[in-house]
């Protein structure tokens, strides 16, 4: 791998709950050209590997997938990419279980046609090609993770683990994940979940305070970047909520607000109140717990479309680049 990845597990205007018809107002470039963005199915291959003969499997899966390969190796498994032994022991055992070998059956039963998720990444990262044509545009594909990664990214690749999005209602995911995280785990989540990560990994956190409103606001703007590039998905999705949890944060805006100024909490540097407002969870402590957790990157990103709608002149380069968050919350107006 040509540095380490990146493992994220997850999890315009203000706008309102999904169906009001009030939407950001689109700030991307338009694309001249149209990227086609085709997933490489190291998730099938893998999961199809004869475990009689591993090593031979191993090799076809690096001469297909060299880069894949390295990193499922070195980031999935946590091995030596040369350590031939271990990596055998281990995917004989990674593939063997009784457990997940039904997990990948469903995997490839409910992926076996993904041209859907192709052509949202596709029209996706045209968008963001056009906005930041210096960006690169990685290789995609699906892998399986035994329910430990949605997705990992480094310079070359975007990895998505397919068996983290079966859907809410598959059983499985009761006895090996919290309750409140299982929502997000269904098809429509794929592609804002994948753009997300990019837009993480290649405009990181910088931040010389480390204040609550800094991470507020930075995790605020790359949801609203992931909204101009997605402008037809719905705010719920791309913020990783159920639409009953998008509708109490409106209903309750000005009350999270209200107890972010009263108890002084904007300019914490105490990372486990920052934790509290950003982690996810089921509820926002602080707040309570009638809440959904994350609140804190809910109304980070409000502000964030708030200073958009308010400062025309600026534009999704000068968004990004944008570190002074003092300053956004200021020409933001933000005021529920």
């Amino acid at each position: 791998m040509i540095r380490k990845a990146i493992v994220f597990s997850f999890v315009g205007l203000a706008l309102c709950f999904a169906g009001c018809g009030n939407k950001n107002k689109v700030k991307a470039v338009e694309p001249k050209d149209q990227l086609h963005i085709t997933i490489g199915r190291f998730d099938r291959d893998l999961i199809q590997l004869d475990t009689n003969n591993i090593g031979k499997g191993i090799a076809g899966l690096k001469q297909k997938y060299p880069l894949m390969t390295q990193a499922f190796i070195t980031q999935v498994l946590g091995l030596n990419e040369n350590d031939s032994v271990h990596i055998n022991i281990m995917l004989r055992k990674f593939l063997g279980d009784k457990v997940f070998a039904g997990v990948y059956k469903k995997t490839l039963q409910t992926f076996t046609d993904i041209s859907d998720v192709e052509k949202g990444l596709s029209a996706g990262f045209s968008s963001i090609h056009a906005t930041f044509p210096s960006l690169r545009v990685p290789q995609v594909y699906f892998f399986v993770s035994g329910f430990n990664s949605p997705v990992f990214i480094n310079d070359s690749i975007l990895a998505i683990g397919a068996d983290m999005y079966l859907g809410a209602d598959y059983p499985l995911y009761k006895q090996f994940t919290y309750e409140y995280m299982i929502a997000n785990m269904k098809r429509e989540n794929i592609v804002p979940d994948a753009l997300t990560a990019y837009l993480f990994t290649h405009f990181p956190f910088r931040s010389q305070q480390n204040r609550l409103l800094d991470n507020m606001i930075y995790r605020g703007k790359i949801l609203y970047l992931v909204s101009q590039f997605l402008p037809d998905e719905t705010p719920e999705n791309i913020m990783g909520y159920t639409p009953a949890q998008w509708k109490w944060c409106k209903d309750n805006e000005r009350g999270i607000w209200a107890t972010l100024i009263e108890q002084k909490l904007l300019f914490s540097t105490d990372v486990q109140m920052i934790q509290k407002f950003l982690n996810d969870a089921p509820f926002t402590s602080p707040v309570t717990q009638n809440s959904p957790g994350r609140l804190g990157t809910w109304i980070g990103w409000q502000i964030v479309s708030s200073y958009m709608d308010n400062n025309n002149q600026v534009t999704l380069n000068d968004l990004a680049g944008n570190n002074n968050y003092q300053m956004m919350l200021e020409k933001s107006k933000y005021k529920p």
